[in-house]
């Protein structure tokens, strides 16, 4: 039986790869990334995937665990704007093509290659602080068998993680130090919420410009009032362009911060 840990970046995926490791043995644990693919901008930082910061802290992950990780990319699309163009669909809280195509999906895809479902285990770093998440994810499996390492016994934090991290040497990814609750696509996702919305306008500007232009691109190529996110004031909902919504930012609006302020890696739920 094979233990296939779905490596997604951040500090969870490591403890729950750590922990497979040693309850189960490297020669029967394997480890898979899915690749988002990127865009830099013209001063070379990434404005479309992951944070640059992504990559060191996977090999990191990788040389104090001594095992390698795969690195899967679906060769149809370039990034996840590509995606949405292709699909002629915009990602946003209530379905994300580009997940379904450049990372869970794929990693599905990847996995049924190689490993049998009931014979293999598919491991993942969702926490005791996630039950519905843990939920839904086995509902949506099956019949892949799950194990979620960081149910058991000892429960720790991301912050528990980060601390012994640091104490052999290794520094935590760097989303973690601009207030993101997760190391996925740069800040950026098409579930965030508003108050996460407003952490990556407010930290991260050159990527938030990056995907608000290609919001806009994609609503005059779709002919349609579309948007990543909504605006429900006054019990109406209707979309709301990022472009719309950095106004309000810049105008002093900052919404209020909420226990799901991020997407927390959902993108691995549909």
């Amino acid at each position: 039986m094979a233990f296939i840990v779905q490596f997604g970046g951040g500090v969870t995926s490591y403890e729950a790869l750590r922990r497979a490791i040693v309850k189960h043995g490297r020669e029967n644990v394997v480890a898979v990334c899915a690749d988002v693919g990127e865009v830099r901008d013209g001063m070379g930082r990434v404005v479309c995937g992951e944070h640059e910061d992504f990559w060191r802290f996977l090999t990191d992950v990788e040389s104090i665990l001594e095992i390698r990780i795969e690195v899967t990319k679906n060769p149809n699309y370039a990034d996840i704007w590509d995606v949405f163009f292709k699909d002629r669909f915009l990602g946003n809280s209530q379905y994300d093509p580009c997940s379904e195509r450049m990372k869970r999906g794929q990693l599905l895809r990847w996995m049924e290659a190689r490993y049998m479902p009931l014979a293999d285990t598919i491991v993942l770093g969702m926490d005791w602080t996630e039950p519905e998440r843990v939920k839904d994810y086995r509902e949506r499996i099956a019949p892949w068998p799950t194990w979620f390492p960081l149910l058991d016994d000892p429960w720790v934090s991301k912050r528990d993680i980060c601390h012994a991290l640091i104490a052999q040497g290794i520094t935590p990814p760097k989303l973690y130090e601009d207030g993101f609750s997760h190391n996925n696509c740069g800040g950026f996702c098409v579930k965030m919420g508003l108050a996460h919305a407003h952490r990556l306008w407010a930290k991260r500007r050159h990527v938030w410009e990056y995907h608000a232009k290609r919001e806009q691109e994609f609503r005059a190529m779709i002919g349609k009032d579309v948007a990543i996110l909504r605006d429900r004031r006054g019990g109406v909902t209707k979309p709301l362009p990022l472009e719309e919504l950095a106004k309000r930012f810049e105008s002093g609006y900052v919404p209020r911060k909420s226990v799901k302020e991020g997407c927390g890696g959902s993108c691995m739920l549909p």
